[in-house]
């Protein structure tokens, strides 16, 4: 499974829908049903040991940073595990802005 553009299984996305830049979410997923996953600062700023997003750990206390970078490297592996594991077949992932912006300095 490759990352696509919109329409596809993996949909990268300028603004992700109702999120706005605030709450800094770098991955989501979506079924016919919604949101059904993602990974925000809840995880990326976590203090405390269990992770059950997206990343599956990897961003997991980071700061968001190593998140950012994290997510621009294994986005599509995080997608592929999180929907195996879920046992997903129809869903849809967006990428946050910031993971999609390379930094300009």
């Amino acid at each position: 499974m490759g990352l696509n553009p919109c329409g596809s299984e993996i949909c990268f996305s300028q603004h992700m829908r109702g999120w706005g830049n605030a709450a800094m979410t770098l991955i989501a997923v979506y079924t016919s049903e919604g949101c059904i996953g993602r990974c925000d600062a809840k995880c990326y700023t976590a203090t405390e040991p269990a992770c059950d997003c997206i990343c599956r750990g990897a961003n997991h206390g980071a700061g968001l940073a190593q998140a950012i970078d994290n997510t621009r490297r294994y986005a599509e592996t995080m997608i592929e595990k999180y929907a195996g594991a879920k046992g997903l077949e129809a869903f849809r992932a967006e990428l946050g802005e910031a993971v999609q912006q390379l930094d300009l300095f």
